[in-house]
């Protein structure tokens, strides 16, 4: 009976724990895509990353690269960073991908 009481527990502590789980990854993604620019207003190399990132993502594609280099020589890691962020709220889970293509450009570090 004991065991009954902690199985049922157990089983309501993890629904209840992935119930909150979901909530705050709807949240997160609720509040990324209220951050995003409206496509219309972006810079066309940050519109060709976050094109290249439904295509064919970034760490195949020498493009990414050569873009990061040309951030960089307009702004410099702070450029990198505003724009990899917003990349990131197009592309959450894909973004990683481009941190690791701009590894070792200028003063970037993946």
């Amino acid at each position: 009976m004991f065991r009954d009481f902690k199985e049922r527990r157990r089983r309501k502590r993890a629904e209840r724990n992935q119930s909150i789980l979901v909530r705050y990854q709807a949240q997160a993604a609720d509040r990324r895509e209220a951050a995003r620019t409206p496509p219309g207003q972006l810079d066309p190399l940050v519109r060709e990353l976050i094109d290249m990132g439904y295509e064919s993502g970034y760490l195949d594609n020498p493009r990414a690269r050569k873009i990061g280099e040309l951030l960089n020589s307009r702004g410099g890691l702070g450029l990198m960073q505003d724009v990899y962020y917003e990349v990131l709220n197009w592309h959450f889970v894909t973004a990683r991908e481009l941190q690791r293509a701009w590894h070792g450009v200028g003063d970037w570090q993946a």
